[in-house]
């Protein structure tokens, strides 16, 4: 296949990108913020295709963003659905990074991923601190040992992670207050039935109205929707109860014995 001349195939990875350029050429960058600026500054004007990465690909949508480059940051099914469109199985960095390439070359009219503003950019890092801080709190409460010197020692690693936690969670309120937009955002999330302190979901949420829209249709609304409609009707006529709910099978597991509780 052909590449058109402004199209370029990027696999994210923790430590690297595998880029495949309009070409057809294969390179790897470090991900580092002074390679990445230099790979975003030698592509424009192009329109750089990624899989959306769970947080690797932050440094370089950072790069492409102050460089003024398009990007596309797309469903990681979709290019899986491309590549076995086009006869490509195999799944490595490089393969995929090609199979990007001419998924933005071929006529699927994709539209770059707007850019994100720079308050919502601060606000998905801390948001991604804070993940990464529970996450370690979780790992040292699961910590196992009976000898009471690393049992303190554990107890000391958590109480530090709580108070570095405390202080993003403070520096994320204080950030949304700073910023009007985000502030009402955040309240407009809250309202919808079942949501809390929303702040993930406004530094991650592209399209926050329609998430707002959707989390505040009635109940009723829902059943009117065809697909549930249908299913509701074969089960009646089947009839099969509708589905229960038993809040005993949702209990959270015990520890584990030894395991550190703080």
């Amino acid at each position: 296949m052909t590449l058109q001349q402004n199209v370029f195939g990027v696999a994210v990875a923790k430590d690297w990108i595998d880029v495949c350029d309009p070409s057809g050429r294969l390179r790897r960058i470090e991900s580092t913020q002074r390679a990445l600026k230099a790979f975003a500054k030698s592509a424009k004007p192009a329109l750089i295709v990624f899989e959306a990465s769970g947080g690797y690909d932050r440094m370089l949508i950072t790069a492409l963003e102050d460089a003024g480059v398009a990007y596309a940051r797309v469903n990681p099914r979709h290019a899986r659905e491309f590549a076995r469109a086009t006869g490509r199985l195999a799944k490595t960095d490089r393969v995929d990074a090609r199979v990007l390439a001419q998924m933005g070359a071929a006529a699927l009219k994709l539209e770059p991923t707007p850019p994100i503003e720079p308050e919502r950019r601060r606000l998905a890092e801390l948001v991604g601190r804070r993940d990464d801080l529970v996450a370690m709190r979780v790992a040292e409460r699961l910590a196992q040992t009976h000898d009471s010197l690393l049992r303190r020692e554990i107890s000391a690693a958590i109480a530090a992670i709580i108070r570095r936690l405390t202080r993003i969670e403070d520096e994320i309120v204080n950030h949304l207050r700073a910023h009007d937009r985000l502030r009402r955002l955040d309240r407009r999330l809250q309202s919808a039935p079942g949501i809390g302190p929303a702040s993930a979901l406004v530094a991650r949420c592209p399209n926050s109205d329609a998430l707002i829209a959707a989390l505040s249709r009635p109940s009723s609304a829902w059943r009117r929707i065809p697909a549930i409609q249908d299913a509701s009707k074969a089960r009646a006529a089947s009839g099969e109860d509708a589905p229960t709910y038993d809040a005993s099978a949702t209990s959270p597991p015990s520890s584990p014995a030894g395991a550190i509780q703080t």
